[in-house]
């Protein structure tokens, strides 16, 4: 990805955030100038051109590249039939969810693209504290994402992040959904719809609750499986919700499941039907690999600061302490605090 803008600190400013950025199929390189730029084109191939609007149009659209975007101040547009525009005074995130959602349309993308690996899947489950789980669950997802590339997934009915964020979902799990199912994913598809929590990358959940029922029994497990060993990401954090249809094979999966629960009876009485059930089904290896833990219960008041509360707060502490052990309690026990790192 190639990026030119007469404001030189912009261009530079733009690749080096994108270049942060674990989950991105693209090297972004920033040009000083047109000149330099040009001669760039003719030995390398560039997969996405990005330019300033108040660039010189005529050169731009004479350098080979198979998309073009122009960055616009707001004040006009670029009018190409082979190229878009996208307003350059707005978040990163946005920039690149547009574009990646525009490149993935092109006929050479392929599950292929970026970087493949393995990441550690990770799953939060209780069949009894629902609020309980989701805050234990972002909050882990978070902690990782402060060492290694981590993707949090959540496939609750109605998981509030819309609200809780403030964001708007243009795309989200159900459209990924459909992608995979109907042979189209790909790494820059996921790029297009990921959004960022401060710094942990997640997937919007579904608009429809119904869209994870409807889901052939294969499509949920086989998406995060592949997410999982062709995406740069090492960790996912997959909130389990109450997606009963898939959860057992789902658990299979997962390197490790936590447990959020409240020491009280219910908490206990349901643990054990649940427990009694993947017995009953054949499922009781999964049992091997549950860790059941009781996070502070005080969870606090729905406001824009909700997921840094609960980082920082008794729900962050006892994860951290929970998933560095005695490196986090000798950090506490010297006075320095917790500089937000945990174990990747």
């Amino acid at each position: 990805m190639a990026i030119y803008d007469p404001d030189e600190d912009y261009a530079y400013r733009f690749a080096e955030i994108i270049n942060r950025r674990e989950r991105m199929p693209f090297e972004v390189i920033a040009f000083p100038s047109l000149e330099s730029l040009e001669r760039y084109a003719k030995e390398n191939n560039v997969a996405v051109l990005m330019a300033g609007g108040k660039a010189d149009h005529s050169r731009v659209r004479a350098i080979r590249a198979e998309k073009r975007v122009w960055l616009e101040d707001g004040r006009s547009l670029a009018k190409d039939a082979d190229s878009m525009s996208i307003y350059k005074y707005q978040s990163s995130d946005s920039i690149i969810r547009e574009v990646m959602s525009e490149y993935c349309d092109s006929e050479e993308i392929t599950s292929e693209d970026g970087i493949r690996g393995k990441a550690e899947i990770l799953g939060v489950y209780s069949p009894a504290e629902t609020g309980l789980r989701d805050a234990f669950a972002v909050t882990l997802g978070r902690i990782f994402s402060q060492r290694t590339p981590s993707l949090y997934i959540s496939l609750e009915e109605f998981s509030g992040m819309g609200i809780l964020t403030g964001d708007e979902f243009r795309e989200d799990l159900s459209d990924l959904l459909y992608y995979y199912g109907a042979g189209s994913y790909s790494n820059v598809r996921l790029g297009s719809i990921v959004h960022s929590l401060n710094g942990l990358d997640f997937v919007p959940p579904v608009r429809c609750p119904s869209d994870l029922d409807l889901s052939s029994e294969g499509i949920i497990p086989g998406l995060i499986g592949t997410i999982a060993s062709e995406s740069t990401y090492r960790k996912i954090i997959l909130d389990l919700g109450r997606c009963r249809k898939v959860t057992p094979k789902i658990l299979a999966m997962c390197a490790k499941v936590y447990m959020p629960l409240a020491k009280n009876g219910l908490s206990g009485a349901k643990t054990g039907e649940f427990e009694e059930y993947l017995k009953n089904t054949g499922d009781s290896s999964i049992l091997d690999r549950v860790q059941k833990v009781y996070p502070p219960t005080e969870l606090p008041s729905v406001s824009r600061g909700y997921f840094d509360q609960l980082l920082w707060g008794p729900m962050g502490r006892y994860i951290r302490g929970l998933v560095m052990g005695g490196a986090y309690e000798e950090e506490e026990n010297r006075g320095n605090g917790y500089a937000g790192e945990c174990v990747g």
